[in-house]
């Protein structure tokens, strides 16, 4: 059985359980587990587990400060891909091409230039039915 503990084996802390329903436990990196409550500190490599009865809202600090929703019966490990939100400067361009795309459809414009995404493969790729 894993040990309960206050802390997350020294990690980083990055974040903090917001709202938090029913049982939820986070277990370090080094095995200890401790069941969360609201403000629990959450640490980075924390694996977080919710019960049947669990849901969980974890406020991850900034900038920008960013949340993680998660429902009963899940398990995720609280990586640098989880809680290192997005820069700044990406959601200043976003805020900026959406404000663009916004005026030039209020003007009629069909004609709006954009950036070519980046997902998906070529036209030719995949398995098609």
């Amino acid at each position: 059985m894993a040990k309960t503990t206050a802390t997350g084996a020294g990690n980083q802390g990055v974040g903090k359980v917001f709202i938090l329903y029913g049982t939820v436990k986070a277990v370090a990196p080094d095995g200890t587990a401790r069941i969360l409550a609201p403000n629990s500190p959450i640490f980075a490599d924390d694996r977080i587990i919710t019960g049947a009865d669990g849901s969980i809202t974890i406020q991850f600090d900034g900038p920008p400060v960013t949340q993680l929703d998660l429902g009963r019966m899940t398990e995720i490990v609280i990586d640098e891909n989880v809680y290192g939100g997005v820069a700044p400067e990406v959601v200043t361009e976003a805020a900026a091409d959406a404000d663009k795309i916004q005026e030039a459809l209020l003007a009629g414009d069909e004609e709006i230039d954009l950036e070519a995404t980046a997902a998906g493969g070529d036209a030719g790729a995949g398995g098609g039915h």
